[in-house]
């Protein structure tokens, strides 16, 4: 029994000095951190199409807990070539609408592959101080300074199912 006191009283410690945290300092020397949520699957009946879903949310912090990147992808597999075909129209024209804005500090990419039934759709904010105001409503739980209340958001990710790191 006293070894086992001892080992959980090293392993605390170790802990305590270490400090323990989620996330991954980059070479950049941000700290990102992703939720991803796997194997979503959803269907549109008006298009007669379902697919599969992958979500993956990732966010960059500077040492002083201020959002540096931020960026949502949404890999779609779907059931046939003529279903990703006909969504990566309507994604491809939608996300070229809103690129065509210009707003500060973000943009949007779509990547169909459809002879694979695939589609990748990604939302980056990659200038956050001079994000514009339509787009910052796109990111939960960043503040008007730029700080970002990481501990909410992986909070409110993991409450609906993501695993967040």
């Amino acid at each position: 029994m006293k070894k086992i006191l001892i080992y959980l009283l090293c392993v605390t410690l170790l802990v305590m000095l270490t400090g323990c945290s989620k996330g991954v300092r980059g070479e950049d020397g941000k700290t990102s951190y992703t939720c991803i949520k796997k194997g979503i699957h959803d269907s549109n009946s008006t298009t007669n199409s379902s697919w599969d879903e992958d979500i993956t949310y990732t966010a960059k912090l500077d040492d002083n807990g201020k959002l540096t990147y931020y960026s949502s992808l949404f890999h779609y597999v779907y059931d046939s070539k003529e279903s990703c075909d006909q969504w990566c129209d309507i994604k491809v024209k939608w996300n070229d609408e809103i690129n065509e804005k210009k707003y500060p500090g973000g943009h949007r990419e779509t990547k169909c592959s459809c002879d694979k039934k695939e589609l990748d759709e990604k939302y980056v904010y990659d200038d956050i101080p001079n994000l514009a105001n339509i787009l910052r409503s796109d990111i939960s739980n960043l503040k008007k300074d730029n700080t970002f209340e990481l501990d909410k958001w992986i909070e409110n990710r993991e409450k609906y199912g993501y695993n967040c790191g």
